[in-house]
């Protein structure tokens, strides 16, 4: 089907996911999403649990700057939407390295890009709010010095 677009518009969370599942991928040359790094994510997750899933990850996907952050469509050439319609109607891709991350605990597999922190960001968000309430500016002494980390089960620490 080359030369034909078939457009989507998410509606919730789950749909692209829910659609990227359905699809028949040899009918299609790749994925084209108008988005930020959040829906791309569910896109990626979605290619890699379909049962072809080995497959499923080589189709080309490419994203347009849609989101308010979006780091992979400046990362990788394609945060100007001028640009990156034109490398896309063009076939000018590249592959992406993915991370893997599994979980077995909870039964999560998940297929990252850009970053994985593991809440590292939010353990610093915290210290440097109870940093703050003692001392006003002292931020910038948190983050010279070693983080504290803590355990967490459940619903906070």
């Amino acid at each position: 089907m080359h030369g034909v677009l078939i457009a989507t518009e998410t509606t919730r969370a789950g749909h692209a996911a829910d659609v990227v599942k359905e699809l028949n991928l040899e009918q299609y040359d790749g994925i084209l999403s108008i988005s930020g790094d959040g829906l791309l994510a569910e896109i990626i997750n979605a290619l890699a649990a379909r049962p072809d899933g080995e497959v499923a990850l080589r189709t080309p996907v490419a994203i347009l700057a849609g989101g308010s952050g979006n780091g992979l469509a400046w990362s990788t050439g394609f945060g100007s939407p001028v640009d990156g319609v034109r490398k896309f109607l063009h076939g000018l891709y590249r592959p992406l390295d993915l991370l893997y991350v599994d979980q077995p605990s909870s039964k999560q597999q998940r297929h990252c890009f850009l970053s994985v922190a593991w809440g590292l960001m939010s353990d610093l968000d915290f210290e440097v709010r109870l940093d703050q309430q003692v001392l006003p500016g002292a931020s910038i002494a948190l983050l010279l010095g070693s983080p504290k980390f803590r355990y967490c089960k459940g619903n906070g620490c």
